[in-house]
């Protein structure tokens, strides 16, 4: 075994830092544009810490669950956009195929 802790569970107890903002309405969503951006100039998720810190200075346990539960919120949030589009355009089609079809 290598070296660590084995537990079946850990419990955080200070939660202060728990951030739970993202389905609120005010939550500013990046564009998937906005976050290609960053994405190719930082080589990394904006709020998560880059792996050339987390070698230098470790991470928290705590700060990357939050972060991570940040990301997966942000993540079904895109995919509920893209359902909307995908949608649309599958509407948008069946309506032209039954134009085309009536020439």
């Amino acid at each position: 075994m290598e070296d660590g802790i084995v537990t079946e569970d850990v419990a955080i107890v200070s939660v202060d830092t728990w951030k739970d903002v993202v389905f609120s309405d005010d939550y500013k969503l990046q564009s998937l544009k906005e976050l290609e951006v960053f994405i190719k100039n930082n080589k990394h998720l904006m709020g998560i810490k880059p792996e050339a810190q987390v070698k230098k200075e470790g991470y928290s346990i705590q700060e990357m669950d939050v972060a991570l539960l940040e990301k997966v919120e942000e993540l079904t949030l895109y995919t509920i956009e893209q359902e909307k589009k995908i949608n649309l355009l599958t509407s948008k089609l069946e309506e032209l195929m039954k134009i085309i079809s009536k020439k």
